[in-house]
């Protein structure tokens, strides 16, 4: 049973990162990225590394917060540009 929950965290974190590939549209790539945490923190659990887990799940919420922050000011910044 371990095995094919390892198979599938493994899944879930390698249709995650094509899908952060293939898509062109920022906001499309932090989708990607949250799909790929979702695969990674089961296997994290699983394997025992729960401090790990912990850091993980603190950490990626913020870094997704802030990374659709920068997204959102170079957009405006960039149409501000083509107004002048």
């Amino acid at each position: 049973m371990d095995q094919i929950a390892f198979i599938l965290c493994a899944l879930i974190i390698l249709i995650g990162g094509l899908l952060t590939w293939y898509w062109h549209s920022h906001y499309e790539k932090l989708i990607g990225v949250s799909i790929t945490t979702g695969g990674t923190m089961p296997l994290l659990i699983s394997t025992g590394y729960l401090d790990v887990a912990i850091i993980v799940a603190l950490v990626s919420p913020f870094a997704i917060i802030l990374l659709t922050l920068m997204i959102r000011e170079k957009k405006t910044e960039a149409e501000q540009q083509e107004e002048a």
